[in-house]
Protein backbone atom coordinates (compact mmCIF):
# COMPACT_ATOMS: atom_id res chain seq x y z
CA UNK A 1 0.00 0.00 0.00
CA UNK A 2 2.77 2.41 0.72
CA UNK A 3 4.27 1.50 -2.58
CA UNK A 4 0.95 2.06 -3.99
CA UNK A 5 0.96 6.04 -2.43
CA UNK A 6 4.47 6.26 -3.93
CA UNK A 7 3.81 5.42 -6.93
CA UNK A 8 0.94 7.71 -6.97
CA UNK A 9 2.54 11.05 -5.30
CA UNK A 10 5.61 10.21 -7.95
CA UNK A 11 3.24 10.45 -10.65
CA UNK A 12 1.21 13.76 -9.51
CA UNK A 13 4.69 15.47 -9.10
CA UNK A 14 5.13 14.02 -12.92
CA UNK A 15 2.06 15.64 -14.07
CA UNK A 16 2.34 19.05 -12.43
CA UNK A 17 5.77 19.62 -13.60
CA UNK A 18 4.89 18.84 -16.98
CA UNK A 19 1.87 21.47 -16.83
CA UNK A 20 4.18 23.53 -15.04
CA UNK A 21 6.03 23.33 -18.39
CA UNK A 22 3.52 23.74 -20.48
CA UNK A 23 2.52 27.00 -18.90
CA UNK A 24 5.78 28.24 -18.93
CA UNK A 25 5.98 27.80 -22.61
CA UNK A 26 3.10 28.69 -23.92
CA UNK A 27 1.21 31.45 -21.67
CA UNK A 28 3.81 33.05 -19.56
CA UNK A 29 6.92 33.25 -22.09
CA UNK A 30 4.98 33.49 -24.77
CA UNK A 31 7.77 34.51 -27.64
CA UNK A 32 6.35 37.39 -30.03
CA UNK A 33 8.78 38.23 -33.45
CA UNK A 34 9.88 40.77 -34.25
CA UNK A 35 10.73 42.68 -37.82
CA UNK A 36 9.71 45.78 -40.16
CA UNK A 37 5.90 43.86 -40.47
CA UNK A 38 5.22 43.68 -36.80
CA UNK A 39 6.83 47.55 -36.51
CA UNK A 40 4.39 48.79 -39.64
CA UNK A 41 1.56 46.76 -38.03
CA UNK A 42 1.67 48.33 -34.47
CA UNK A 43 1.66 52.11 -36.13
CA UNK A 44 -0.93 50.67 -38.17
CA UNK A 45 -2.70 49.75 -35.27
CA UNK A 46 -2.17 52.93 -32.91
CA UNK A 47 -3.83 55.20 -35.47
CA UNK A 48 -6.51 53.12 -35.88
CA UNK A 49 -6.93 53.83 -31.50
CA UNK A 50 -6.43 57.29 -32.36
CA UNK A 51 -8.91 57.78 -35.46
CA UNK A 52 -11.72 55.54 -33.42
CA UNK A 53 -11.29 57.66 -30.40
CA UNK A 54 -11.52 60.72 -33.05
CA UNK A 55 -14.86 59.71 -34.77
CA UNK A 56 -16.29 58.30 -31.15
CA UNK A 57 -15.45 60.58 -28.38
CA UNK A 58 -16.30 63.74 -28.26
CA UNK A 59 -13.55 65.27 -26.09
CA UNK A 60 -10.91 64.34 -28.28
CA UNK A 61 -12.47 66.17 -31.15
CA UNK A 62 -12.55 69.08 -28.70
CA UNK A 63 -9.08 68.95 -27.59
CA UNK A 64 -7.74 68.61 -31.57
CA UNK A 65 -9.64 71.77 -31.83
CA UNK A 66 -8.60 73.55 -28.75
CA UNK A 67 -4.71 72.70 -29.53
CA UNK A 68 -5.36 74.57 -33.01
CA UNK A 69 -6.90 77.74 -31.32
CA UNK A 70 -4.20 77.60 -28.76
CA UNK A 71 -1.33 77.17 -30.64
CA UNK A 72 -2.56 80.08 -33.23
CA UNK A 73 -2.91 82.30 -30.19
CA UNK A 74 0.32 81.64 -29.40
CA UNK A 75 1.93 82.60 -32.14
CA UNK A 76 -0.26 85.40 -31.86
CA UNK A 77 1.09 86.45 -28.13
CA UNK A 78 4.74 84.98 -28.50
CA UNK A 79 4.80 82.03 -26.43
CA UNK A 80 9.09 81.38 -25.71
CA UNK A 81 10.54 77.71 -25.84
CA UNK A 82 9.50 76.93 -22.20
CA UNK A 83 6.12 78.24 -22.66
CA UNK A 84 5.85 75.82 -26.15
CA UNK A 85 7.02 73.14 -24.14
CA UNK A 86 3.95 73.21 -21.29
CA UNK A 87 1.70 74.00 -24.02
CA UNK A 88 2.42 70.61 -26.15
CA UNK A 89 3.05 68.89 -23.26
CA UNK A 90 -0.56 69.58 -21.97
CA UNK A 91 -2.04 68.90 -25.09
CA UNK A 92 -0.13 65.76 -25.61
CA UNK A 93 -0.72 64.78 -21.82
CA UNK A 94 -4.64 65.63 -22.62
CA UNK A 95 -5.17 63.56 -25.33
CA UNK A 96 -3.48 60.28 -23.91
CA UNK A 97 -5.31 60.72 -21.31
CA UNK A 98 -8.96 60.56 -23.32
CA UNK A 99 -7.41 57.78 -24.87
CA UNK A 100 -6.54 55.77 -22.26
CA UNK A 101 -10.44 56.78 -20.74
CA UNK A 102 -11.50 55.05 -24.03
CA UNK A 103 -9.50 52.00 -23.42
CA UNK A 104 -10.49 51.67 -20.50
CA UNK A 105 -14.23 52.45 -20.90
CA UNK A 106 -14.38 49.84 -23.49
CA UNK A 107 -12.87 47.53 -21.77
CA UNK A 108 -15.43 48.12 -18.63
CA UNK A 109 -18.12 47.58 -21.27
CA UNK A 110 -16.58 44.43 -22.32
CA UNK A 111 -16.11 42.52 -18.93
CA UNK A 112 -19.64 43.98 -17.58
CA UNK A 113 -21.97 44.80 -19.93
CA UNK A 114 -24.98 44.93 -17.48
CA UNK A 115 -24.48 47.52 -15.25
CA UNK A 116 -22.39 47.51 -12.38
CA UNK A 117 -21.70 49.52 -9.53
CA UNK A 118 -17.70 48.63 -9.49
CA UNK A 119 -18.23 49.35 -13.39
CA UNK A 120 -19.33 52.61 -12.58
CA UNK A 121 -16.63 53.56 -10.31
CA UNK A 122 -13.91 52.48 -12.87
CA UNK A 123 -15.34 54.96 -15.64
CA UNK A 124 -16.16 57.77 -13.10
CA UNK A 125 -12.95 57.43 -11.56
CA UNK A 126 -11.01 57.38 -15.52
CA UNK A 127 -12.99 60.25 -16.51
CA UNK A 128 -12.28 61.96 -12.80
CA UNK A 129 -8.34 61.52 -13.54
CA UNK A 130 -8.88 62.77 -17.36
CA UNK A 131 -11.04 65.68 -15.87
CA UNK A 132 -8.27 66.15 -13.01
CA UNK A 133 -5.25 66.84 -16.03
CA UNK A 134 -7.48 69.15 -17.97
CA UNK A 135 -8.05 71.59 -15.05
CA UNK A 136 -4.62 71.80 -14.75
CA UNK A 137 -3.84 72.56 -18.06
CA UNK A 138 -6.92 75.28 -18.00
CA UNK A 139 -4.53 76.89 -14.62
CA UNK A 140 -1.59 76.52 -16.78
CA UNK A 141 -3.06 78.06 -19.62
CA UNK A 142 -3.90 81.23 -17.77
CA UNK A 143 -0.78 81.72 -16.30
CA UNK A 144 1.08 81.17 -19.44
CA UNK A 145 -1.63 83.46 -21.54
CA UNK A 146 -3.52 85.38 -19.50
CA UNK A 147 -0.81 87.50 -18.71
CA UNK A 148 0.13 87.91 -22.48
CA UNK A 149 -3.42 88.75 -23.46
CA UNK A 150 -3.54 91.68 -20.73
CA UNK A 151 -0.07 93.13 -22.14
CA UNK A 152 -1.24 92.71 -26.17
CA UNK A 153 -4.74 94.50 -25.50
CA UNK A 154 -3.80 97.58 -23.34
Amino acid sequence: MKKDVSKKLEESKRKLEKEKDILKNEVFVKKKKFGLKRFKNSFINSFHGIAHAYVNEQSLSIIFVATIVMVALGFIVKLDRIEWMFVILHFGLLIVAELLNTSIEAVVDKASPEIHPLAKVSKDTASGAEFTLFLVTVINFSIIYLPKLITLFK
